[in-house]
């Protein structure tokens, strides 16, 4: 470290030392109705809400410093004196600073799980409604490939040499360097282009039909090709087992199964204030619809897909419908939850630290 540089991990324990700050923190896979819970208490406390702040660690942002100085700046400039922090398994993996981070509070760190099966379809689901709204340079360069490789060569780079094919990109509308520039009016062309290839009339058609009948298995090539958002690293089974595990030697914890969360809202929320030491209060069950979500001009368009049960909704619901079936996830999918997830899932089911109701 340079000389004179704050080290912000240790400028957050002082911060929360010297001005009495609590900080209690929730971890959980993608998709298991974490923000809820990070709304629910946040509100119910009124207590200051940091959201996944390692979310890029260890890809985009590669230095833990800067993240934790954002962290220290958001408990810093917010006069309330409890802190919720909500991070997903994966995120805090990286170079293992949920050590670090556990260490912050004095509070039983709150696991949240749900089955594979509901929280993997769900992302699978919002990672595909979205592909159409963002323009992404993973998503364009696999669709490139799957055009040249639909026009007989083996790659983009291969198609665009040769002088003869130069008819067969005139749906560039002269975009230049097509493979290293995201432009979404290209990348909407493109994903027709794909679908059509499927026997779909069009993106929009079959991404109605896979989500109507969560029915994923055409999808496998894409999914593979857009790189980690839905990468089997990316649903995080192996690193929340691996930090719960950790928290049994060193840390008390408690495991909510977030569909009991959903069947017996009150029972469960008193659980979980009696181990996090605040008064339950029965306003926190209900709430304005759109109050929980604040939506970012930057991510406007995918906030609305990634959250649109939570800010449509004014309570907590049962889940609705039937469970996913696993034969219509992509294979490699299948495999991974089958095989991992499913069996980690099942064997935190039956840790003592688990909230039964």
């Amino acid at each position: 470290m340079e000389p004179n540089k704050k080290n912000y991990y240790v400028e957050i324990k002082k911060l929360l030392k010297t001005r009495k700050i609590t900080l209690r923190i929730i971890v959980a896979p993608p998709r298991s109705a974490s923000t809820l819970l990070e709304n629910l208490f946040a509100a119910g406390t009124k207590s200051t809400k940091i959201h996944e702040p390692f979310l890029y660690f260890g890809h985009w942002e590669k230095e833990e410093d800067k993240i934790l100085k954002t962290v220290y700046n958001q408990i810093k400039k917010n006069e309330e004196k409890d802190v919720i922090l909500k991070e997903m398994s994966q995120s805090i993996y990286e170079k293992a600073i949920y050590k670090k981070l556990f260490d912050l509070t004095e509070f039983p760190i709150l696991f949240a799980i749900r089955s594979p099966l509901l929280c993997v379809e769900s992302k699978i689901r919002v990672v595909l409604k979205s592909t159409e709204v963002k323009k992404r340079y993973m998503t364009q360069r696999f669709l490139l490939n799957f055009y040249a490789k639909e026009n007989g060569e083996k790659s983009w780079a291969a198609l665009e040499k040769k002088p003869a094919n130069s008819k067969k990109m005139n749906f560039l509308s002269k975009i230049k360097d097509p493979y290293n520039t995201p432009n979404l009016k290209l990348q909407k062309k493109l994903l027709d282009y794909y679908t059509s290839k499927k026997g779909y009339k069009n993106w929009e058609k079959m991404i109605n039909y896979a989500t109507n009948h969560q029915d994923y298995r055409h999808f496998e090539d894409l999914i593979k090709g857009i790189g980690k958002r839905v990468s089997t690293n990316e649903f995080g089974w192996n690193q929340l087992k691996e930090e719960i595990d950790y928290c049994k030697k060193k840390k008390d914890f408690a495991i909510l199964d977030t569909e009991e969360l959903r069947k017996n809202p009150e029972k469960t929320l008193k659980k979980i204030t009696k181990i996090w030491k605040f008064k339950f209060k029965k306003n926190i069950l209900t709430w304005k619809k759109g109050e929980f979500y604040e939506i970012s001009k930057k991510n406007r368009e995918t906030d609305l897909i990634w959250y649109e049960s939570l800010m449509n909704s004014n309570q907590i619901i049962p889940t609705r419908g039937p469970m996913p079936n696993l034969n219509l996830f992509p294979a490699h999918i299948q495999k991974y939850v089958k095989t991992i997830a499913m069996p980690k899932y099942n064997q935190l089911k039956k840790y003592g630290e688990l909230i039964r109701t």
